[in-house]
Formats: structure tokens, C-alpha cells, sequence
């Protein structure tokens, strides 16, 4: 994995998240593009350097907020790992389980989030239904975004040929 290509592209994600309301004028982007991106690595990267990925994309997140630093870092870093083992039991290159390991890797970390900002920072942040159902909301889409992304053949994972190197072709 090149982390210099991780490094720019977590650049370009946080200030086209953080800048792009600004311009467009809307108080929030409806899509979480650092999740998104942690999302495409947990899924295509292996497993190691995804969970390192996630970790870091967390970090430059706690980096633009008001809060302590390490939430944000530990909430990725769930997600991460989650996504790398579920990696392990659904199917990641089929379309339909790159889904379901995006959206249900993505929902312990986004709710620990907004959980932690309720209880512990006493945020106005409402915790019910809706806003249960809005996190939800927000893990799909971007589930729905890193399927997109990573079915494009450049971001798709790859079948490792085996060992003796013929990958099924009768030689």
C-alpha cells in the first residue's frame, strides 16, 4: 500500500469535507467522505495497513474538531477493524457483501461517536430514534459510495493467484 497516495487522499478529504459547506453554503455534507474513505481502505487494502489507515484517517478527523483528540482516531480504528474481519466471512468481491461490510463495520464506530458526544462531552446532540436512525442513514450511504468505488477495476480487491501460479488456467 503507498501511504503517500493515503496521505493526499486524506488531505483532499478533509478539506473538500471541511470547505465544500462552506462554499456551497450547507450547514453539513450529507455524505461523511472521511468514512468513505476509510471504508475503500478497510476494504481493499490488507489488513494491516487498513486498520493503520482507518487509524490515521480517524486522527486527521479529531484533528478538525472541537473535541479531545482520540475519538474520532478510535471510532476508525473500530472500523477498521471490523471491516478486516468481516472481510474474512463475507464475500468482498461480490458488490452485495462489499455493502454489508461497509454498512456494519461503519456502525459501531459512527454510533460510539455520537454517544460520545452526548454522555460524555454533553453536546446538544439528540440520542433517539433519529438520531439512531440518522447515523444509520449516514453508514449506508457511505457503504453505498466505497461499493461504488471500490467496484471501479482500479479499487476493486484482487483474487491472490496461487501458489503455483497458474490461477486455474490448465497449462
Amino acid at each position: 500500500m503507498s501511504w503517500t497516495r493515503l496521505i493526499i487522499a486524506v488531505l483532499v478529504v478533509i478539506v473538500v469535507q471541511t470547505t465544500a459547506c462552506a462554499i456551497a453554503r450547507v450547514p453539513r455534507l450529507p455524505v461523511d467522505l472521511p468514512l468513505v474513505l476509510a471504508l475503500v481502505y478497510a476494504i481493499t487494502a490488507p489488513a494491516a495497513d487498513a486498520r493503520l489507515a482507518a487509524l490515521l484517517i480517524g486522527f486527521a478527523v479529531d484533528l478538525t474538531t472541537d473535541g479531545p483528540v482520540g475519538v474520532c482516531s478510535f471510532a476508525f480504528g473500530l472500523t477498521g477493524l471490523v471491516a478486516t474481519r468481516l472481510r474474512g466471512v463475507l464475500n468482498s468481491y461480490f458488490w452485495l457483501g462489499r455493502l454489508f461490510i461497509g454498512l456494519l463495520s461503519a456502525l459501531p464506530g459512527q454510533l460510539l461517536i455520537l454517544f460520545h458526544l452526548r454522555y460524555v462531552q454533553g453536546a446538544r446532540v439528540p440520542v433517539g430514534p433519529g438520531a439512531v436512525a440518522g447515523v444509520v442513514w449516514a453508514c449506508l450511504v457511505a457503504a453505498v459510495i466505497c461499493t461504488l468505488i471500490t467496484g471501479l477495476p482500479a479499487f476493486s480487491p484482487r483474487r491472490r493467484a496461487h501458489a503455483g501460479g497458474t490461477c486455474g488456467h490448465y497449462t
